[in-house]
């Protein structure tokens, strides 16, 4: 079995691309605490169509998001040596914490008076 389970912080805004058959994606990496110390893992995501369009839209530099994906190796050639890479392709994105105002596509950005009050009475639970 191929699943990875990730939380961590997005080290850059990702950026769109788009593949010669107009398949839209994204790449990104993605910083990942090691468990029980300071230091950090910089695991490199790449997230393809519905996926990678939230991400473009709503996350930005530093926001954490949970990935849940499989591991895809492969090579590329560069001055005539093979080198291997290592990516997680994503199949779900969950982004974390407070969302501001959905509207912004960097809710980072946003200030105090931005925030909205909600009514508990309005909840369904």
């Amino acid at each position: 079995m191929n699943k990875v389970f990730l939380i961590g912080r997005l080290t850059a805004d990702p950026k769109q691309g788009q593949t010669p058959g107009n398949k839209v994606y994204t790449r990104f990496a993605l910083a990942v605490n090691r468990y029980n110390s300071e230091d950090a893992d910089f695991i490199n995501i790449i997230a393809w169509e519905k996926t990678a369009e939230v991400i473009i839209k709503y996350a930005a530099k530093g926001r954490q998001i949970a990935v849940t994906g499989h591991i895809q190796t492969g090579t590329y050639e560069k001055n005539g040596e093979k080198r291997p890479t290592f990516d997680v392709v994503a199949e779900n994105v969950e982004l974390l914490g407070a969302v501001i105002n959905a509207d912004r596509a960097h809710p980072k950005d946003a200030s105090i008076d931005d925030l909205e009050e909600t009514d508990d009475d309005d909840m369904p639970f």
